[in-house]
C-alpha cells in the first residue's frame, strides 16, 4: 500500500493536481507506468481518494500533503499529513512495528534503474 501511495503521489505531482479526482481518466501522458505499477494502483484504489499534495491557497497559506505510513508487522495503515510519520504503531494493540511513510515517487531519469 505504501509503494502504491508513493506512485499516486508521484502521478498528483506529474499532473499538477492535488488530489485524485483531479486526474480525470487519463493520466499525465509524462508518466509511464508499468503493469506492476498499473496494478498496486488497481488493488489499492480505496486510498486513492484520500491522498493530497500540498498546495498553496488563495490566502498564501499551504495545505498539507496527506499520505499513508504502512506497519510492515500488522499490514494495518493510517493517514498521515506532512511531517514525521508515526514512531510506533497504533492501529493494532501490542504490534512492536514501525509504520513506514509514503513519500512522494520520483520519476526516473533516462537510464536510471529504480532502487
Amino acid at each position: 500500500m505504501a509503494r502504491a501511495a508513493s506512485l499516486a503521489l508521484g502521478i498528483l505531482r506529474a499532473a499538477g493536481v492535488t488530489c485524485w479526482a483531479e486526474i480525470g481518466d487519463v493520466l499525465p501522458t509524462a508518466v509511464e507506468l508499468t503493469e506492476e505499477e498499473r496494478r498496486l494502483l488497481v488493488d489499492h484504489v480505496e486510498i486513492l481518494s484520500f491522498l493530497r499534495l500540498a498546495a498553496r491557497r488563495p490566502d498564501g497559506t499551504r495545505t498539507q500533503t496527506v499520505t499513508v505510513a504502512v506497519c510492515p508487522e500488522c499490514n494495518e495503515w493510517v493517514l498521515v499529513s506532512s511531517g514525521p510519520g508515526p514512531s510506533r504503531c497504533e492501529m493494532t494493540r501490542g504490534c512492536a512495528g514501525k509504520p513506514v511513510k509514503a513519500a512522494v515517487a520520483t520519476k526516473e531519469k533516462p537510464g536510471q534503474q529504480a532502487a
